[in-house]
């Protein structure tokens, strides 16, 4: 909380009046007086992510951040999400762990998917360099017919990136399992959002 604090007075954002909520003064991102008020947002229903808020909500506020926490329709959540009107959305995201991690690391921190209303760059993330590890990745005359043990160090390098610089703050993860029995026609498991593995 300490080190919090100061970092915030550094910013610009003290509590001046002593009401527990700090405002700028000589901030750079705000006008002055401005309190340090942000919308936090995730979908109804999802205890994990409900929970999650409440406690962000009340550990932040011993920082002085004014922080308005809502569950609302997943609907809107994602409409808002992808419009790139919000303060903080708590989503769940899957990524297409292990086949294919360019799809979802291009998709959600590429430059070309930073399109508000439909691309899901929804920070507007753009490091060049991590653009460039993914598409060495991606090619097969750089990687040894795209072999896995040659494209690891490439993704390593860009989530060691993606870690260092935050574009998102990663708080859990989730296994999910799906099965279906052997009889099951034309159901094509796949790799992908949320992992789909036939283990028949």
């Amino acid at each position: 909380l300490e080190l919090a604090g100061q970092l915030l007075d550094e910013a610009g954002f003290t509590d001046a009046d002593g009401d527990g909520i700090r405002e700028c003064n000589g901030c750079l991102y705000a006008e002055e007086g401005a309190p340090l008020a942000l919308e936090l947002i995730t979908n109804a229903g999802n205890d994990d992510n409900e929970a999650i808020g409440v406690l962000l909500q009340d550990q932040w506020g011993r920082v002085g951040f004014d922080i308005d926490f809502q569950a609302i329709d997943f609907n809107i959540l994602v409409d808002t999400l992808l419009s790139q009107e919000y303060d903080m959305v708590m989503i769940f995201w899957g990524f297409a762990f292990p086949s294919e991690p360019s799809n979802s690391i291009r998709s959600t921190f590429g430059p070309t998917n930073d399109l508000p209303g439909a691309g899901f760059n929804t920070t507007s993330y753009n490091n060049p360099r991590v653009t460039e590890l993914i598409d060495l990745a991606n090619d097969p005359t750089q990687t040894n017919g795209c072999d896995q043990e040659t494209r690891r160090p490439l993704y390593d390098e860009a989530y060691q990136i993606l870690r260092d610089e935050v574009p998102w703050i990663w708080f859990n993860s989730s296994i999910v399992m799906r099965a279906a029995q052997p009889g099951v026609e034309n159901w094509d498991p796949r790799p992908g959002i949320g992992g789909f593995w036939n283990e028949n």
